[in-house]
């Protein structure tokens, strides 16, 4: 799928569809956030780590993370297959800001912080975790 994106034109291809799209059918002329996951989706699903980062880099706010609530978890996810870290504990806390209460979430963090040797951090995330789970 990823090649075949590519072969049509990549992004350039899905901001000109986007424009079409909206001046045919009256629909905004932005890429949708489902359109820009299942974009970095086909990354992933490729393990194509250097595709990833282009469509990480376009696409990632805030906002776009909040309205992906659990689907972020696999950009994180692939940040981690790479070993980034850093980069998946960036979307996890931008995650956090919706999902505050998330178990999961304070557990993957912590997780991430472990991977980077700084257990001070991780144990903050695994006690805020505990602390959720007991409510």
């Amino acid at each position: 799928m990823l090649k075949k994106f590519i072969k049509a034109g990549g992004l350039d291809h899905a901001y000109a569809y986007a424009k079409e799209r909206s001046r045919q059918y009256g629909f905004p002329p932005l890429l949708s956030s489902w359109s820009k996951y299942t974009i970095i989706r086909s990354a992933i699903r490729a393990n194509d780590y250097g595709h990833f980062e282009i469509f990480v880099n376009e696409f990632i706010t805030d906002e776009f993370i909040s309205d992906l609530k659990y689907r972020a978890f696999d950009i994180a996810g692939f940040y981690k297959k790479n070993e980034n870290y850093k980069k998946a504990i960036e979307i996890y806390k931008m995650l956090l800001v919706s999902l505050p209460e998330s178990g999961d979430l304070l557990n993957e963090i912590g997780n991430a912080y472990m991977s980077l040797d700084n257990r001070t951090e991780a144990e903050k995330y695994f006690q805020r975790a505990t602390e959720v789970s007991t409510k």
